[in-house]
């Protein structure tokens, strides 16, 4: 999967109708900055990328910066 940049890579599954369990891959900086290679997180149904990168920010705030 291509990505601009540093940003992560993000991989969707519809679990149950209300919420989606999506698999995060981070890249190089994303990679440095969470100490993580990939995650798995679980976000509404309807949810934006712009919704699931709030939540990545929020658990990893040194993600702001790129």
């Amino acid at each position: 999967m291509k990505t601009e940049d540093n940003l992560p890579a993000v991989q969707s599954v519809v679990k149950d109708g209300s919420f989606v369990q999506i698999k995060v891959l981070f890249f190089a900086k994303a990679r440095d900055i969470t100490g993580l290679t990939e995650l798995s997180m679980e976000v509404s149904s309807g949810s934006t990328t712009q919704d699931c990168l709030n939540k990545l920010v929020a658990k990893f705030p040194n993600l702001d910066e790129i």
